[in-house]
């Protein structure tokens, strides 16, 4: 709506995500054991939402296209190493139960979620919505990083 593209439009735009997203899978897939898993982990998680934002406030056609591809190239190194991570570092014995929320989050919250962003984009709008939610995943991964990196601060205290 916002691109005035219409179905073909957005079709395209589709596609263009299912580009960038198989490359990521293609590169995390043959390079990824170079990358720094954690590093990767959070700088992944904030390009996909600098390049969301973007996004959002984007009205050219040929740039939607780039940008949607480059956001699920993001995606997909992030998805792909926050799941090494979680059965690299979880362990053992709690993996079953980790892997089980984990699951809960992509067949639960993420439906939910697509539910709020659809009312809050009547509300505010397609752009606002979408950088709301690119906000959120930058705010969620810097809570994150903070808990990470004071555990680590304990660990080494102790």
């Amino acid at each position: 709506d916002v691109l005035h593209m219409g179905a073909d439009g957005f079709g395209d735009l589709m596609s263009s995500a299912g580009v960038g997203a198989l490359t990521g899978g293609l590169l995390m897939a043959n390079f990824g054991h170079r990358f720094p898993k954690r590093g990767t982990v959070f700088a992944s998680i904030w390009f996909f939402s600098v390049i969301l934002t973007l996004f959002a406030l984007n009205r050219d056609h040929h740039m939607a296209f780039v940008l949607l591809a480059l956001n699920s190239f993001g995606m997909m190194i992030f998805f792909s190493m926050a799941n090494t991570q979680i059965q690299l570092n979880v362990p053992e014995e709690m993996l079953g139960r980790v892997m089980g929320v984990w699951s809960i989050m992509f067949g639960l919250v993420i439906p939910i979620g697509s539910m709020e962003a659809g009312l809050l984009a009547r509300w505010w709008g397609i752009p606002a919505t979408i950088i709301t939610g690119a906000a959120i995943c930058s705010i969620a991964a810097a809570v994150t990083l903070s808990v990470v990196l004071r555990r680590r601060e304990d660990a080494v205290k102790t």
